[in-house]
């Protein structure tokens, strides 16, 4: 069970921390990003520019729904995102699932993890003080 919260605890900004594996050949990702939660929507862009957005849902038990789109557009060309198939393309991207809220440290982190084509992502919201 999960640290309990509600959409006025989410508030604010975050640093976005993910990781993909398995590490592909002439694959860079940068891992890091920054987002801001404002109502029940989360806005932000990784280190390369792509686009996060996402319509979150707060759930018993410390749980979170999200859908999520990402826009690689203001990523530069050779940046882009793996589709459902394993390839890599330019165009947006869905993703949904639940997030995890613990606290650690005194700080609130959000944790899902998404799979997309051979990969699995881990991600990392961790609030702001």
């Amino acid at each position: 069970m999960g640290y309990s919260i509600t959409v006025e605890e989410l508030q604010g900004a975050y640093d976005i921390r993910y990781q993909s594996t398995p590490i592909l050949p002439d694959w860079y990702e940068p891992g890091i990003g920054d987002a801001k939660i404002e109502g029940t929507h989360l806005k932000g862009a990784d280190g390369v520019g792509v686009i996060w957005n996402a319509d979150l849902k707060v759930l018993e038990n410390g749980i979170i729904e999200f859908e999520a789109l990402l826009d690689p557009k203001d990523a530069p060309p050779n940046a882009g995102l793996m589709d459902k198939n394993g390839k890599m393309t330019k165009e947006k991207q869905s993703y949904s699932g639940k997030m995890n809220v613990t606290k650690s440290n005194n700080k609130l982190i959000l944790r899902t993890r998404v799979q997309q084509g051979p990969l699995t992502i881990d991600v990392q919201f961790i609030k702001r003080p």
